[in-house]
């Protein structure tokens, strides 16, 4: 879903069986990118069926910012980013 502003939301889910164990995913991010500047954050929920695991929370996040370069140069940008996991 995309808002006004830069601001965009993404909600997910999937079932999936890669071997014999049935996995449900939920997954909610979001996103607001403007002026050089992107910010993000989502988690993720991951539950296992008959209890073959524990169930998994997850959280990432990252910030970064776009610097301008010379315009002649074949750089653009220099980005430097900080991310938490």
């Amino acid at each position: 879903m995309f808002f006004p502003g830069g601001l965009n939301l993404t909600l997910s889910t999937q079932k999936i069986k890669p071997d014999n164990v049935t996995i449900n995913m939920y997954d909610a991010g979001i996103y607001w990118q403007s002026h050089g500047f992107h910010i993000e954050a989502e988690y993720l929920y991951k539950h296992y069926y008959d209890d073959a695991f524990k169930a998994v929370h997850a959280v990432d996040a990252f910030a970064s910012y776009d610097i301008p370069t010379s315009q002649k140069s074949a750089i653009r940008y220099v980005t430097p980013l900080i991310r938490y996991d």
